[in-house]
């Protein structure tokens, strides 16, 4: 059962190698913590991608913002580039990356992008949590 509780925690991580297992890590801790374990899989695998995006193609540090409310589970990335996301068609199986998008929309419910900041983006993806 999932938590009835409104929350939310942030992390701010480097541009760097490491930062997506950071923030896989980041996610199944509060998850867990929240009781919100049944959506830690496809909250994990979607919060890689995007933090992965924000290190390779963004090539900034960026903030993981993780929110729980009303029994849908929102997550954010931001980071610091103006440049939009572009969802790549499948290259392939031999093709080494862009899979990202197309995995963020087969496990989350919805996503999109918005203008954060001046020269930043957001990247949101919800989940029903039931």
């Amino acid at each position: 059962m999932g938590s009835t509780s409104t929350w939310w925690r942030q992390l701010l991580l480097p541009c760097a190698e490491s930062s997506p297992a950071l923030a896989r890590s980041f996610v199944r801790a509060h998850l867990h913590e929240n009781g919100l374990a049944s959506r830690c899989d496809d909250v994990e695998l979607v919060v890689s991608e995007l933090a992965t995006n924000a290190v390779v193609h963004a090539r900034t540090a960026c903030s993981v913002r993780l929110a729980y409310g009303g029994g849908v589970l929102h997550l954010h990335v931001q980071d610091r580039s103006p440049e939009p996301v572009r969802p790549t068609v499948d290259r392939g199986a031999d093709a080494p990356g862009g899979r990202g998008l197309v995995l963020v929309d087969a496990f989350s419910d919805a996503w999109g992008v918005r203008t954060a900041a001046p020269g930043a983006k957001t990247v949101w993806a919800t989940f029903a949590v039931h």
